[in-house]
């Protein structure tokens, strides 16, 4: 599962030699066009991801074949859910790579990563509080059950940061 997370933060790291390379500026002289520079790293993210996500199925399919799982259907579970959660990290973090940059980014990164998990948290705290710790429960059992909308809206939110992304490379200067 953790292969899919690691490969998630690859094109993240890219931006930061990509920037110290000037590659934006090589970039834009190829006939592509700033459109398809930004989708060049929009696909290389989900190749990247999808690469992460083999390599955590093969190595769920050894530890199933050497028999040290059993459940093999969770593993499943989880191995999608740490590619669609590496799918929506790039796709917040990209539109703010090309906003302010790899360094700042980095900061950024953690406020969102930090802000989701403190949200985690408060939601489970509230729940407990008010009497109904199985209510989250619920939730992960709906969406467990909705493969299909979660792809679907997984695949909004990346066509609108490739929009978004887009639209601030178009202005930024080379």
């Amino acid at each position: 599962r953790f292969f899919t997370l690691i490969a998630a933060m690859i094109p993240l790291s890219l931006f930061a030699l990509d920037a110290a390379a000037k590659w934006d500026t090589y970039a834009l002289t190829l006939p592509v066009g700033r459109n398809g520079v930004v989708a060049a790293r929009y696909l290389f993210t989900l190749l990247v991801v999808c690469v992460g996500l083999v390599l955590s199925l093969a190595m769920g399919g050894l530890t199933m074949a050497l028999g040290r799982m059993e459940d093999w259907g969770g593993f499943l579970m989880a191995a999608s859910v740490a590619a669609g959660a590496g799918l929506l990290l790039n796709a917040v973090m990209l539109p703010v790579l090309y906003k302010v940059g790899p360094e700042k980014a980095r900061i950024a990164m953690l406020a969102i990563m930090g802000g989701f998990v403190l949200v985690v948290f408060l939601a489970i705290r509230g729940m407990e509080q008010v009497g109904q710790p199985g209510l989250l429960a619920s939730i992960a059992e709906g969406i467990e059950a909705l493969p299909v909308a979660g792809v679907l809206i997984l695949a909004a939110l990346s066509l609108l940061s490739f929009a978004v992304s887009c639209s601030i490379f178009e202005k930024e200067e080379p």
